[in-house]
């Protein structure tokens, strides 16, 4: 199995402060690998290297590698002559907690697509359509792409944001304790989601449940005390 992710020597820090030391990871292509690991550890920024967000954070910065694979090659994603928003939607992030945009359910998810220049209203329209269905949300809100996004249940406003990212149709998607705000049954349908996914995506989860990782993850890693290794 070919690398989606691989990660060399890469150390994080937030001012002085060194989150991530020396660290080094090859996640599996088309795979579900999960970190975990205490809370406080990194994880979190862990995701954020992958797709060099941390840039919008006053005094982070990185040292080290991260490559990730795409269908035209390999890219380094710490090269400062890299085409960040071009790679950003290509390496989709889903936060923690919900944060559907103040617009409607349609406008949330046509809005990136704007933003990357696709304005042609039948193409717009029917990925919409795509990405709500692969997040099994299409049934539930067909008859209300109006409405505004924030009312939807707490479930669903997760499952609008997943499909936010899966829109651009991105090749490696990193979720952030995507369940963790979830009831049980909420829960259940990500997981679903998270699951047939990974038979098509690389992707990176980050969980405080070690359940939730023995059911979904292909690989497992543990963070703490900033080194990362893989799990027997």
């Amino acid at each position: 199995m070919k690398d989606g992710i691989r990660i060399e020597n890469l150390s994080f820090y937030y001012g002085e402060r060194r989150v991530l030391d020396r660290v080094a990871a090859a996640f599996p292509a088309r795979a579900v690998s999960a970190v975990v690991g205490p809370s406080g550890q990194g994880k979190s920024t862990l995701l954020l290297a992958v797709n060099r967000i941390w840039e919008e954070i006053p005094g982070a910065r990185a040292e080290g590698s991260v490559r990730i694979r795409l269908a035209g090659g390999e890219l380094e994603v710490n090269d400062p002559g890299i085409d960040l928003p071009a790679m950003r939607r290509r390496v989709g992030l889903v936060f923690q907690a919900p944060n559907p945009l103040p617009m409607s359910i349609f406008r949330n998810l046509a809005f990136p697509l704007k933003v990357a220049g696709i304005r042609n209203k039948t193409e717009v329209a029917s990925r919409v359509e795509k990405a709500l269905k692969q997040a099994f949300l299409w049934d539930e809100v067909a008859g209300r792409l109006a409405e505004d996004a924030r009312k939807l249940s707490g479930g669903q406003q997760q499952r609008l944001c997943i499909a936010r990212a899966l829109v651009l149709e991105p090749e490696i998607l990193l979720l952030d304790e995507p369940t963790s705000s979830l009831d049980a049954a909420a829960a259940g349908i990500i997981e679903e989601l998270i699951s047939g996914l990974g038979k098509r995506l690389t992707l990176l989860l980050v969980s405080h449940s070690e359940d939730q990782v023995a059911r979904l993850a292909d690989k497992v890693f543990r963070l703490e005390n900033g080194r990362l290794a893989a799990t027997a």
